[in-house]
């Protein structure tokens, strides 16, 4: 026995109360003299990591939360758990996680999207198993060597869903080109909008391009909308509003 120090290791709340482990941990001599290593401590494993603050279940508690929000959303709900934890320890968890990413799946129903490991800078892209909705490997980059090896060892994928980015688009082409690929409800929303905005603006005449067909007036709109409105309901109330109608007319 050499000495003993203290480690400090926090854990998951008691009761809605924050709970921290003091742990006497021992120092050690080494007897063996070919060994490079004189002193040594005693291994906490099956509680935390080697010089790690927080123990397994706190670590799984914040990938989990972390992997649904932003880092810095994470931090903020961690707190309500009695949890500290920084942004930046959010994303470093998450970093360590895919450290130890499978080359190979099982599943043929995959999504594949960007993950910024530093907003506005660091872009990688994160692949999820649109079956269990959970992450399956976070690759280092968007259009480069990681991701064109991911997708040649997985060439059971049949389906993708993905953004517009042509990074992934030309990506999928060149490993796989017999997958089916989807894109999101987003992006189509996205498409669906671009083209539909140019057309409303030259029925509001913000632009000086000729119609394809004739813009109605004033009159002849209002007309048309209180026809459509005058035949909805039934017989009965139609007949009511038509002879509403008609007083209107009568008395202007």
């Amino acid at each position: 026995m050499h000495s003993y120090y203290s480690r400090h290791i926090q854990d998951l709340e008691v009761y809605g109360h924050s709970l921290e482990l003091v742990i006497k941990v021992g120092k050690y001599y080494c007897d063996n003299i070919s060994c490079p290593q004189k002193i040594f401590c005693e291994p906490l494993s099956f509680l935390a990591r080697r010089y790690g603050r927080w123990s397994y279940l706190v670590e799984e508690r914040i990938r989990s939360i972390s992997l649904e929000l932003t880092s810095r959303k994470a931090s903020s709900l961690l707190q309500l758990f009695h949890i500290t934890a920084s942004s930046s320890s959010c994303l470093r968890i998450l970093q360590q996680y895919g450290q130890h990413n499978p080359m190979h799946n099982k599943s043929i129903y995959v999504g594949i999207d960007d993950f910024a490991y530093k907003k506005g800078k660091d872009y990688m892209s994160v692949v999820v198993d649109q079956m269990t909705h959970m992450p399956i490997a976070l690759l280092e980059d968007r259009s480069g060597e990681a991701l064109d090896n991911w997708l040649t060892r997985n060439p059971q994928i049949q389906y993708i869903t993905r953004d517009r980015g042509r990074c992934f688009t030309e990506a999928i082409n060149r490993i796989i080109p017999g997958v089916t690929q989807i894109c999101d409800r987003f992006h189509l929303t996205k498409n669906m909008t671009d083209t539909m905005i140019p057309e409303i603006e030259k029925m509001i005449r913000q632009t000086k391009q000729k119609l394809k067909y004739e813009y109605p007036d004033r009159d002849t709109a209002s007309s048309l909308i209180l026809q459509d409105i005058f035949n909805m309901g039934d017989v009965r109330h139609r007949e009511k509003l038509k002879i509403y109608r008609e007083s209107l007319n009568l008395k202007m």
